[in-house]
């Protein structure tokens, strides 16, 4: 009989506790997906960060995302010779030691070992000729890779770099 009581006045809390949250407007742990609260902090604080982010040790700024798709060589240098971000439009796709410079294997964005937080969505063309007439060299944030491909092979993309004016 006592745990019937008990049973019942648990109850009776819970219901008065529920009210209480629906005048309040708040949620119950138990109502809120905790997949979608990490999704939404991410989601917050992506568009919190800026457009740009600048190396402190080489003063190159440095686009915070990729163009986002496949492209070619040419199309890759033509888009960040047209990029107009942060109030800047002199833009223009890195040479192949400036994106090894923001490689770093102890940081995790997506899959992708780069400095500055940078959204990365593929493997990045460099400005840097490759070992043909015919090639460009690319660079794998995922593991540091460098190699020289062709340059009409579109399944690249293109983070676009500038050097402030002094």
């Amino acid at each position: 009989m006592k745990s019937i009581r008990w049973i019942l006045a648990v109850g009776v809390f819970m219901a008065g506790a529920a009210a209480l949250l629906a005048q309040s407007g708040a949620t119950s742990p138990a109502t809120t997906d905790p997949k979608q609260e990490p999704d939404q902090k991410a989601a917050a604080a992506e568009a919190e960060q800026p457009p740009t982010w600048t190396d402190p040790r080489t003063g190159l700024m440095w686009a915070r995302k990729d163009n986002g798709e496949d492209v070619a060589w040419a199309q890759a240098k033509d888009y960040c010779e047209n990029l107009t971000l942060a109030g800047y439009s002199n833009w223009r796709l890195p040479e192949i030691d400036e994106l090894a410079a923001i490689y770093d294997h102890t940081q995790n964005v997506n899959g992708w070992h780069i400095k500055g937080g940078i959204q990365l969505t593929g493997w990045s063309w460099a400005n840097t000729a490759g070992q043909n007439s015919t090639e460009a060299w690319f660079f794998g944030f995922n593991d540091g890779t460098r190699a020289s491909v062709r340059n009409e092979d579109g399944r690249l993309r293109a983070l676009c770099v500038r050097r402030p004016e002094q």
